[in-house]
């Protein structure tokens, strides 16, 4: 991973998601890319096509282009103090669809995990959750309840035979090769061939990750995502890989389902592909 693109929302990213971005870009050897998406100002139906609207736009606007030269600043001011090299993007649009674009020329999308704890804040939520849906290459997702600057010193991998776990692993294989401690959680389901976890370990070592096989649990006897965060916890992990959406996200958001369940409870990292 060469090519590391931070999602930036806000000022509050900065106290951690930013600082964990940097550190991380200078562990690989990489280069940070800062991308700041300007939602087009809107006015709410009652007052569309009344005078001040258009004053009230302009205010938007101009209040949207100080923020974004505020944290270009900032951005550029954290690059300087750690001397490492970076680069500014700033783009009008809905944050998925820029992100979509950008993430073609990345090797991994850095983004901010906001907490959210109904069904009905996930529906009118900004959509991050789908980011892993859409992107061209895996997210890690940093929850706001994340207060450190580092991550992938302990690392949980959660591997169930399927496209999107594989694909995960696969993916992390750099960020893996970073770790003190990777620990593999098989996940058995009747509905796949199931690979062992040491197959997997010594596929990674190859790799060279070094690898162990803590737990193994049947996917159909309870909550995955669950279980995955409390290995993660118990372990006091600060990283857990993970395949996205093995079904579909609506079944996921009725139903439930292990992304859903890491997205809305993580108080990790999380690093997804789909």
């Amino acid at each position: 991973m060469k090519n590391l693109l931070i999602h930036i929302v806000d000022a509050s990213d900065f106290e951690t998601r930013v600082e964990l971005a940097f550190d991380l870009a200078e562990r690989l050897g990489a280069h940070l890319v800062g991308l700041h998406t300007l939602t087009p100002p809107s006015m709410p139906e009652p007052v569309i096509g009344r005078g001040a609207s258009a004053v009230l736009l302009a205010e938007r606007t101009e209040r949207n282009r100080r923020l974004s030269a505020d944290l270009e600043a900032r951005f550029r001011e954290a690059s300087r103090r750690r001397g490492l090299p970076c680069e500014w993007r700033a783009e009008e649009g809905e944050p998925a669809a820029v992100l979509a674009l950008h993430s073609r020329y990345a090797d991994l999308v850095i983004a901010t995990l906001p907490q959210r704890a109904t069904f009905e804040e996930f529906l009118i939520g900004p959509p991050i959750d789908r980011l892993a849906l859409v992107v061209a290459c895996p997210v890690l997702f940093v929850p706001t309840a994340f207060a450190q600057r580092q991550t992938a010193h302990r690392v949980v991998v959660g591997w169930k035979s399927g496209r999107s776990c594989a694909r995960a692993l696969r993916d992390s294989v750099p960020v893996l090769r970073l770790a003190d401690e990777v620990t593999i959680i098989t996940i058995r389901d009747v509905d796949a061939d199931h690979l062992h976890g040491a197959e997997i370990a010594t596929s990674l070592a190859r790799h060279g990750v070094k690898a162990t096989v803590r737990q193994d649990f049947d996917s159909q006897g309870g909550d995955v995502g669950a279980e995955l965060l409390a290995h993660a916890a118990t372990m006091n992990a600060d990283l857990v890989v993970m395949g996205a959406y093995g079904h579909s996200r609506l079944r996921e958001l009725v139903l439930g389902g292990a992304t859903q369940k890491a997205l809305n409870d993580a108080r990790i990292p999380l690093l997804m592909s789909h």
